[in-house]
């Protein structure tokens, strides 16, 4: 899992797309941060081998954006 400032919590999480949709992350105000590539992490095929999901964040200051384009 890659790093980030202290400014946003990365969620402990992954929703899975094929099962569910994150609406209740989604609804308390946690913001995509990106997707998976469905790939574990022994893949040595560089194919996907799993479902994809959702890397949700809780920004922990209003300023987050701000300051994750300055880092």
């Amino acid at each position: 899992m890659p790093t980030f400032p202290p400014i946003v919590e990365p969620a402990p999480l992954f929703p899975d797309l094929e099962r569910f949709r994150g609406i209740c992350y989604r609804a308390a105000n946690w913001i995509l941060l990106g997707r998976t590539t469905g790939r574990g992490k022994d893949d040595h095929t560089y194919r996907p081998n799993r479902s994809l999901k959702e890397v949700l964040g809780y920004p922990l200051t209003p300023r987050f954006r701000e300051l994750l384009q300055e880092g």
